[in-house]
């Protein structure tokens, strides 16, 4: 097919709105600035690097925060996502990926709403507006200041599930019902589960509202729904190396059984509603908002020209369309506002609902229903205006500007009247029961006048255009779409730039003094940091072990001696062989002393315990609830271990034995013990049930200690010890995964052949 002019002209928008966004990051030695990015993605994903590389082993256990974690299975190592997995094994520097990835991964999106727009008889000039709303709104971009790599994603492999699913309902082929899957699979792949299961709900809703409005029986209806299933089913054999190891590690998490008010975290507030027409209202998140978010990192400001167009989706041609389409959208917001709704209560009660926090997230699906409607609108208007049959369009234009024309001369009256100096500050004491910072109120005042000015301008601008197109003074359909396409990016780019920031690499991994010290103990160890004055997990990057750390997911045993402030016991923290705190207050007591003066103070526990040690004494208990009891009783020794179902069978008091660490890397450790009787092995690091034992050549029982960490019994004598970590399900869940999309690639060569035949 021959490209004109105007699809090139569009081609090229396309190419340059996400290179200006981004434009910073092209330059050398800058990292995308986004706090998960540089927090989890860049350190996890440069250690799955490294252990590939140094050690030829997938990087399933994560030894240097939080005393050690599944990496894979955790779901913060976005490792088996195609694009991903091919960085890594060529070796590509994580730093340089960010930049190409989410610019790919932007008009990959919009190819995929493009398609879905096309496939549902839009103008081909409306679907490319359609799909560049979707592309550059805050749900897509912003999402970049948060760093949430999985939901990027997730979010751009969204609209191809409804294109998919639309191919399918029309004309029912294995190929469309197998690509649906293949989405959904690329979703959780991708770390996106919570988007996953959202795209997959708004699918089915779709697949009902589309067989049944397009004269299809509930025998087809029944059809659709089932081969639904079955690519749900083909999706988790795609996602099978990081669905299951997911799925299993959920109970050993903090989030099974997560409680109502963590469910309801991050629900959005009625009254934030006006930050969709006003983004900067209630201030710049991480240093002038203001509003109910406990912490506020995205957008979900979609520009206001997708409001001045979805209007016009109601005429007679697409109403159904944009009924429904209007519809899920008003009822993923209502969902959106979480725990200010009662209802939302339903959800905790749902299996899988009731696992994911933050409920704005439902916007993200309905950021792609606005893209359609506003696009809907759009192509409605060019058709009537081809047809030169404008009747219906004046009317929904007059009704639109006497709401908009009147809104935008009241909040310019509020503004010159000194409104919003008043009620502002009121609003922020009533809200924070305290008095809003001096140097924040005006930098407030500024942000609302210039949304305002931009409220008015931009919608405006869209009514104009509007009016020119219904009256055909515009005739143009690609010069109409490309003008509100300028428009709208005029409009959103301002809001997005606050959301996008870049950093020169070497300010996020440099060499320090601090890791220098470090690195000079050859031994096994922990540090702590008490002053959190860095980033957190930074020391991934020196391969420095740490007690602490930040995690998604952390672990349930962890999460509950974290909540009741076990690690403040100095003794709890000699047993898991945590030697130096990094600290501004002076460590003071028997066996600590200060070894690093500077910046950032040091201070050696002389006392601790080493990682691993054969103890000389055990006390048995026969519950972890046991356990936890007695170690955080003040007659806990750190040298005397609480064991959980074991006793040696001779229970005299030995000595302490060190063991000799032949080997240690992240999945494996080798060890020669030499012990005067016949002992437990003590290995003071996060215990999984993936961890298996091998004592000289024998599958050894694992048995758990101190609550968190875990024993191997050794017998008198000399004993060699391989301690490892069970990868083996990952391998059979990748063997699937790869069946499942060769699968999918002899369904689609076969499909074209035969399309070809036909």
């Amino acid at each position: 097919m021959k490209l004109k002019k105007a699809d090139i002209a569009a081609f090229v928008i396309f190419i340059v709105a996400p290179l200006f966004l981004f434009r910073e990051g092209l330059r050398a030695g800058m990292v995308l600035f986004g706090y998960d990015i540089v927090t989890l993605d860049l350190p996890l994903r440069m250690f799955a690097q490294d252990s590939l590389k140094l050690h030829s082993q997938l990087p399933l256990w994560l030894p240097g925060i939080l005393m050690g974690m599944p990496l894979i299975d955790s779901s913060n190592l976005i490792l088996f996502y195609p694009i991903n997995l091919l960085m890594m094994l060529l070796g590509v520097p994580v730093s340089a990926t960010y930049v190409p990835d989410i610019i790919f991964h932007l008009l990959l999106g919009a190819l995929g709403v493009f398609l879905f727009l096309r496939s549902i008889d839009l103008r081909k000039e409306a679907a490319w507006f359609g799909a560049f709303v979707y592309m550059t709104c805050g749900t897509s971009v912003s999402l970049v200041a948060a760093g949430h790599m999985g939901n990027i994603i997730a979010v751009a492999l969204l609209p191809w599930a409804f294109y998919f699913v639309e191919k399918a309902v029309k004309k029912s082929s294995l190929l469309w019902w197998l690509s649906l899957g293949a989405i959904f699979g690329l979703q959780v792949l991708g770390i996106g589960m919570q988007i996953m299961i959202y795209t997959a709900a708004g699918v089915c809703v779709y697949i009902i509202y589309r067989t049944l409005t397009s004269g299809g029986t509930l025998k087809m209806l029944g059809a659709s729904i089932f081969l639904f299933l079955m690519s749900g089913i083909y999706a988790l054999v795609i996602s099978a190396p990081q669905f299951f190891p997911s799925l299993d590690y959920l109970k050993h998490s903090w989030r099974q059984g997560l409680d109502y008010n963590n469910f309801i975290s991050f629900s959005l507030h009625p009254a934030e509603t006006l930050s969709f027409f006003l983004p900067r209202f209630f201030g710049i998140p991480d240093k002038t908002y203001w509003g109910w978010m406990q912490i506020h990192m995205v957008t979900f400001y979609a520009g206001l020209l997708p409001f001045v167009l979805a209007p016009f989706a109601f005429s007679k041609e697409k109403k159904k369309t944009a009924i429904f389409f209007a519809g899920m959208t008003g009822f993923l917001l209502f969902l959106a506002y979480g725990g200010y709704t009662p209802v939302y209560k339903l959800f905790y009660a749902l299996p899988v609902f009731n696992n994911f926090r933050n409920p704005t997230r439902f916007l993200y699906v309905a950021s792609f229903f606005m893209a359609v409607l506003c696009a809907t609108g759009l192509s409605n208007i060019i058709n009537e205006n081809e047809k030169n049959n404008e009747p219906a369009m004046k009317k929904i234009f007059n009704v639109l500007a006497l709401v908009v024309i009147p809104v935008a001369l009241g909040l310019c009256g509020l503004q010159f009247s000194g409104f919003f100096k008043e009620t502002v500050p009121a609003l922020f004491t009533l809200l924070w029961k305290t008095v809003m910072p001096v140097a924040d109120l005006p930098v407030v005042l500024d942000l609302i006048k210039s949304d305002i000015i931009a409220f008015t301008v931009i919608s405006g601008l869209g009514l104009l255009l509007v009016y020119l197109t219904i009256n055909r003074h515009l005739k143009n359909a690609a010069v109409i779409a490309m003008t509100l396409m300028a428009i709208h990016f005029v409009d959103i780019s301002k809001i997005e730039k606050t959301y996008i920031n870049f950093k020169p690499l070497k300010s996020v991994i440099s060499e320090n003094p601090v890791a220098d010290f470090f690195k000079k103990d050859k031994t096994l160890y922990r540090a702590v940091e008490l002053d959190k004055k860095t980033l957190p997990n930074k020391n991934i990057f020196y391969g420095i072990e740490f007690q602490n750390g930040y995690h998604g997911m952390v672990q349930g045993k962890l999460y509950e001696m974290l909540r009741c402030g076990a690690f403040r016991s100095i003794n709890i923290n000699r047993a898991f062989n945590v030697k130096y705190y990094i600290n501004d207050v002076a460590m003071t007591g028997p066996g600590f002393k200060k070894v690093f003066d500077g910046e950032l103070k040091i201070f050696e526990d002389e006392k601790v315990m080493p990682r691993f040690f054969v103890a000389g004494k055990t006390i048995k208990v026969e519950s972890p609830q046991e356990a936890l009891t007695l170690i955080l009783s003040k007659e806990f020794r750190p040298d005397v271990p609480v064991v959980e179902g074991w006793a040696p069978a001779d229970s005299s008091i030995g000595k302490t034995t060190p063991v000799e660490v032949l080997s240690y890397t992240a999945n494996e450790v080798q060890l020669k013990v030499n012990t005067t009787k016949a002992g437990l092995l003590v290995v003071a690091g996060y215990y999984y049930p993936r961890w298996k034992a091998v004592v000289n050549g024998i599958k050894t029982e694992v048995f758990p200690v101190n609550y968190l960490a875990y024993g191997v019994p050794v017998q008198k004598g000399e004993n060699k010890v391989r301690l490892y970590y069970d990868g083996f399900y990952i391998i059979m869940y990748l063997v699937a995964a790869l069946f499942a999309f060769l699968l999918l690639f002899l369904v689609a060569v076969d499909f074209y052949r035969n399309r070809q035949k036909s």
